[in-house]
Order: structure tokens, then C-alpha cells, then sequence
């Protein structure tokens, strides 16, 4: 069986490389974070948390963990895992929620605040640094498109071009095998 040719139009294209890009800024970030936060001992998934609470990276209101989940794009038993090791470590604390009882509010502690202002102000300077010689008109309009992109993020459309056939890995090997076999 042989593998359909489907051709990039000129915006499939751009895409392609947007998302290439992407990766490589994201390894250039995950290296970054890394540094920013060699003071501390949190995981990576552990830091996200903290951003959905701080103040520079939103309202700066307390959250519900599933309200910290949706907006962060996790489940709710990763995000209570994380939270229960911030406890732990001092960075965050439950506070009641006037709005509903059982689910109460994650909100940075004295420490955590402090802390994470550090950690802030460092990626600061880095955010300032990166993007001193680029015009801020470029830069808002790079914003534009990838918040259309976020907008136009639709799984199940995905899933209708990714998985026509029915298509897994085992039906892919057993396709590639035949085709080999001839």
C-alpha cells in the first residue's frame, strides 16, 4: 500500500516550520527554566504551578487545583500531586474558599512568594535580554498568530486527519512490512 502524497499549500508549510521553531525555543526555554530556578529544588512541573498562582503570570489570585488544571492544560491528579509537594516544601498553602467549601483556594505562602519573585526577576532580565532588538510591533504580531493558532486548536479535527483508517502503530508497521515484503 503506498503512502498517499498530500502536498503542503504555502500555509501548511509556514506551519510546519512555526512548529519546528517552537520546538527548538521550547528546548532553549526548558534550558532556561532550568537555570533560573537552579536555586531551588522543584521539578519542572512543579514550577508551573507556581506560575498559575503568581502574580506575574496572571491575576495573581488564588486558584482551585482544577482551575489551576484547566488553565494549565493538566489533570487535576497532577496538579493536587504537585500542589501536595509544595505544601510540603513550604512554597504554597490551602486557604479557604468563600465560594465553595470543599475546594479550596492554592495560594503562594510568604516563602513562596519571595522565592518565586527571585526566580521571577531572573527571567525577567532574560525576557528583556532575548527580546531587546526585536521590534515590539513584530512581536505582537507573532502573539497574534499563535493565539489564532491556540484558538483554532480543535483535537477532534485532529483526530478525523490523524486517524481516518483507523491508523495505529501496529497497523502502520504491518503496512511499511508488506509493502518491504515485495
Amino acid at each position: 500500500m503506498a503512502v498517499d502524497d498530500v502536498q503542503y499549500t504555502p500555509q501548511g508549510q509556514r506551519i510546519t516550520k512555526i512548529r519546528t521553531l517552537l520546538f527548538q525555543i521550547n528546548a532553549q526555554i526548558d534550558e532556561s527554566i532550568s537555570l533560573l530556578m537552579d536555586f531551588t529544588d522543584l521539578t519542572r512541573s512543579q514550577w508551573f504551578i507556581i506560575n498559575a498562582v503568581h502574580p506575574d503570570y496572571g491575576d495573581g489570585k488564588p486558584r482551585t487545583i482544577p482551575q489551576i488544571a484547566r488553565a494549565r492544560g493538566l489533570t487535576r491528579q497532577a496538579v493536587s500531586k504537585s500542589v501536595e509537594q509544595l505544601i510540603e516544601k513550604g512554597w504554597l498553602r490551602l486557604a479557604d474558599n468563600p465560594d465553595h467549601k470543599k475546594s479550596k483556594l492554592v495560594e503562594l505562602t510568604n516563602f513562596g512568594k519571595y522565592a518565586a519573585d527571585v526566580s521571577v526577576n531572573r527571567q525577567k532580565r532574560r525576557a528583556n535580554m532575548w527580546g531587546e532588538s526585536i521590534p515590539i510591533e513584530d512581536l505582537d504580531k507573532v502573539v497574534d498568530v499563535m493565539e489564532t493558532l491556540l484558538k483554532r486548536h480543535d483535537p477532534e479535527m485532529i483526530k478525523s486527519v490523524c486517524t481516518p483508517l483507523g491508523l495505529t502503530f501496529d497497523v502502520l508497521k504491518k503496512m511499511h512490512d508488506e509493502v518491504n515484503v515485495r
